[in-house]
């Protein structure tokens, strides 16, 4: 299973990519589910907790927390996963 973590801090934005994935998710017949975060202080809390992504969708710019920050933080507790 295709598990995706999501991270924007604009809500539009969030939900376009949610839209997307569910459009692809539909066309390729995939067994995938996801999770949107609007900070990258909820993400690094859910991996904190040991929930783990196959992917991560990431805003670069938001506020406190850049994007770049959060991934370098993400490599921490993975170190394969596309991001």
């Amino acid at each position: 299973m295709l598990n995706i973590a999501i991270c924007d801090d604009n809500i539009d934005d969030l939900s376009k990519m949610a839209d997307l994935v569910d459009e692809y998710r539909t066309a390729k017949h995939l067994n995938c589910e996801y999770a949107v975060f609007q900070n990258g202080f909820d993400l690094i809390s859910s991996l904190d907790k040991k929930r783990n992504f196959s992917l991560y969708l990431l805003d670069i710019i938001l506020p406190a927390y850049t994007g770049i920050e959060v991934a370098k933080e993400i490599r921490e507790f993975d170190k394969h996963a596309p991001i």
